[in-house]
């Protein structure tokens, strides 16, 4: 564990005045940030009354290409996305079902999805040149 760790309050401290004293203009660069996110979270929000803030794309479209640069866009400037059509539903209802008992299941569930969406990636991805 780094020493840092045992007092995170102490290390804030720390690390505010080595900011302070090495970004002159750090007041401003945070102002100018806050203004940069409150834009921003107004378009998430009225996304989300609309429906949904986080872009949702079909993994057979992934297959043949048809994920537009828009699409791409968003996903990037969301930080997120969500993959439908990765998996049988019949075979994500039998995790559910198998994991969701225990306190770690989501994560469990999230772990074989990512292998198994990677896998199927590369089943069916070719790379140029390869």
């Amino acid at each position: 564990m780094e020493a840092w760790m045992g007092d995170v309050p102490a290390a804030g401290v720390v690390s505010q005045r080595v900011l302070r004293a090495n970004v002159p203009d750090l007041a401003d660069r945070f102002a100018r940030l806050t203004e940069q996110l409150k834009d921003e979270g107004d378009p998430v929000l009225a996304e989300q009354a609309q429906g949904g803030a986080i872009p949702e794309i079909r993994f057979a479209d992934t297959v043949v290409g048809r994920v537009s640069t828009k699409q791409v866009a968003r996903m990037k400037r969301r930080g997120c996305g969500v993959i439908r059509g990765v998996h049988d539903p019949a075979q994500v209802e039998e995790w559910t079902r198998k994991w969701s008992a225990t306190s770690t299941g989501v994560v469990i569930i999230a772990a074989v999805v990512i292998d198994q969406f990677q896998q199927r990636m590369q089943q069916t991805t070719r790379v140029p040149g390869a």
